[in-house]
């Protein structure tokens, strides 16, 4: 320890460095060096002979000679008990890396070194100096314990260039508030490619690894490691890109659960699942002003947040595609996702059995934010407020895209809208609130819906498909199949080319609207996946949505990505279907949705 050691135990530290540098002066070429002893000696001789070759001693004598170097670990525990932390020569405490090196465990058995835990060594593991480029392979680093104020890193504090392959961090510790990293503080430069960081704890952020720099990280596995502050698992505060990893059971007593981004970070194929966060974002909270998280090919499952976001909390930028997120829940809003004031995109995602307490099962799109869904699912998502799959208090694009059997105790079963909304190829299916089952709007702007289609959906009183409390729901090319309410000063407008089954309550009434149609007139398929992701309902060849929508409010293509218009019923003339789906059938007689009636004979 650099405080309180007497003068002349400096000279005899002194000392030895001097020695050890000139006995490795000469050596002008990189060295590998076999360490075959397992306690914690400074024995740096490191020859053929038997028991002359420490870790500690080996990593000494790599520092004196320039240039790269290769420790070979046998199997078995390297235990650290040289106490004396803050020494920075190696002698004493952690294990000073200051030169390139690279350490591979060999022998077929696992190489662990433990600095002994609570009581051990007091210091962590490996501190990399800023000069040195430093690969660790096969190793296993644990029993970390840090309790000084800031002493980050409870593993490894690595401000050089490191890469673990194939590594395990595991059971390191700092306990004071201040410092952070409780498996790995990084301040430059770290690769980490398969492997584990687990059972690390903070006071401070980042339970398994903190980085103030560079992160990259594939194949892997982040479980059970645990901050006092955010980033259950990791804090990333300035680049991470993470690919083909497992986050599991990490949490925060702060905000994300498993990840918390405060800058940029790129996530692919990523499965987070039964992380926590005592605050925001059960698995990833990304907040900042000049923050961005892209999302990709993922799975966020089971994870829970206390505050809002159940799986996903963000203030930033953000970009989700080809991303599932399942069974996610919170006691706050936002049963998957919560965006806060921010700017994002989502596509292709799958949004299913997610849970919120205060609003938005699926999605809560906050005051100042603007978020734009494509091409993605809403399914059995609940709130015990209001917006069953999503609600909308900022600005929301929802195209070619499907809510089915989301369920609102209050009001939205499928959204629930009080800011600012545009839907363009949408299908409403299923869903039920106490009002409002497939939409509730209470704003002050005016929504348009655009070839949109509700069927099925309900509530405990007229409003099973529609009701509009306040603002302006402008519909066209719309089916609506239900009915509709509109309270105070809540208007519902026509653009034309409507329909609505079975009954007049919409008040649509365009000359090209049509009202009171039969059931068996409106023909629609169930839900289905008809060559597409994106469910919709099919329109059979006699129904009156084929072929008689507005040409002027045409999509280029509809809910599947099929183009608009086409000539569903075969006379010659493309013309835009009304609601999501497009009709544009191989054959003229109904073959593909079941329609038998244009059949001249049908086999059981």
């Amino acid at each position: 320890m650099k405080s309180g050691i007497v003068r002349g135990t400096r000279l005899a530290t002194g000392a030895v460095a001097v020695l050890l540098v000139s006995a490795f002066a000469g050596r002008a070429s990189a060295a590998s060096l076999t360490v075959d002893r397992f306690d914690d000696a400074v024995v740096s001789q490191c020859t053929p002979a038997l028991n002359d070759c420490s870790l500690r001693g080996a990593i000494l004598a790599a520092n004196a000679n320039p240039g790269l170097d290769t420790l070979f670990l046998l199997p078995g525990v390297y235990t650290l008990s040289l106490t004396g932390a803050d020494e920075d020569g190696g002698l004493t405490g952690d294990l000073d890396v200051t030169d390139d090196l690279s350490m591979v465990g060999f022998g077929g058995g696992p190489v662990t070194i433990n600095a002994g835990g609570a009581g051990g060594l007091g210091d962590r593991v490996f501190d990399i100096a800023p000069s040195a480029t430093v690969t660790l392979t096969n190793v296993t680093i644990e029993g970390g314990y840090l309790t000084g104020v800031g002493a980050s890193g409870g593993g490894i504090r690595n401000a050089g260039s490191l890469t673990l392959s194939n590594c395990n961090v595991t059971g390191n510790a700092t306990t004071d508030p201040t410092s952070n990293g409780g498996g790995i503080h990084n301040t430059d430069t770290l690769n980490v490619l398969g492997g584990s960081v687990s059972a690390n704890s903070t006071a401070g952020s980042g339970g398994g690894i903190y980085s103030g720099a560079t992160v990259a990280m594939a194949g892997a596995t982040m479980t059970g490691n645990h901050a006092d502050g955010d980033g259950g698992a990791i804090y990333n505060g300035d680049s991470a890109t993470l690919a083909g990893m497992t986050f599991s059971g990490n949490d925060a007593g702060g905000d994300g659960g498993a990840l918390y981004n405060a800058s940029n970070a790129g996530l692919a194929t990523i499965s987070m699942t039964e992380n926590h966060a005592d605050t925001d974002g059960g698995a990833i909270a990304s907040e900042g002003a000049s923050s961005a998280l892209l999302l990709t090919t993922s799975e966020l499952a089971y994870n829970d947040a206390d505050g809002s976001g159940g799986a996903l909390w963000v203030d930033g930028g953000l970009t989700v595609g080809a991303t599932t997120f399942d069974h996610n829940s919170t006691a706050g809003s936002g049963g998957a996702i919560y965006a806060a004031t921010s700017a994002g995109a989502i596509g292709l995602a799958a949004i299913s059995h997610n849970v919120s307490i205060a609003g938005g099962g699926g999605i809560l799109v906050a005051s100042g934010a603007t978020l734009s869904i494509t091409s993605a699912t809403f399914t059995l998502n609940s709130t015990s407020s209001s917006g069953g799959a999503i609600k909308n208090q900022g600005t929301l694009v929802l195209a070619a895209s499907t809510l089915d059997s989301n369920a609102a105790v209050a009001v939205g079963g499928g959204l629930e809208d009080q800011g600012v909304s545009g839907l363009v190829n949408v299908t409403l299916s299923g869903n039920s609130a106490s009002f409002g089952g497939g939409i509730d709007l209470s704003s002050t702007s005016t929504s348009p819906l655009q070839n949109v289609t509700f069927s099925g959906n309900t509530a405990s009183d007229e409003s099973g498909a529609v009701q509009v409390a306040s603002g302006d729901l402008a519909m066209v090319n719309t089916i609506v199949d239900g009915s509709c309410q509109t309270l105070g000063t809540g208007v519902i407008g026509s653009l034309g080319g409507n329909v609505e089954s079975p009954g007049d309550t919409c008040s649509l009434h365009t000359g090209s609207d049509r009202n009171t149609v039969s059931n068996l007139d409106l023909g629609l398929a169930p839900l289905g996946l008809y060559g597409s992701s994106v469910p919709t309902h099919l329109l059979l060849s006699t129904s009156v949505a084929v072929d008689t929508g507005l040409a002027s409010a045409c999509p280029g293509t509809d809910a599947r990505g099929q183009t608009r218009p086409g000539d569903g019923n075969f006379d010659g003339t493309a013309v835009c279907d009304v609601g999501a789906h497009e009709d544009i059938p191989v054959f003229g007689d109904g073959f593909e949705s079941g329609d038998t009636l244009a059949w001249t004979h049908t086999s059981p």
